[in-house]
């Protein structure tokens, strides 16, 4: 799945928990500015989902919620 968010080009995917019946979520954010790209790879071990849905959701969630920490840190 892909979205835009603030300047970012975010790509995630819901990925199976090899272990058990559990998902996470795998996502890359793209940030372009002028020149330069900027890429930033998210995988959170031990962060589990019961289906794919949701771990989509929850990492669009976290991406997201690291997008505003990291814009209000360069401010």
């Amino acid at each position: 799945m892909d979205a835009h968010y603030k300047g970012h080009h975010v790509r995630f995917t819901a990925i199976p928990v090899s272990d058990n019946s559990a998902w996470t979520f795998f996502a890359i954010a793209l940030r372009e500015t002028g020149a330069q790209q900027k890429v930033k790879v998210f995988t959170l071990e031990g962060q589990e989902f019961a289906a794919p849905e949701e771990a989509t959701i929850g990492g669009l969630l976290f991406v997201k919620k690291w997008i505003e920490e990291s814009r209000s840190r360069s401010l």
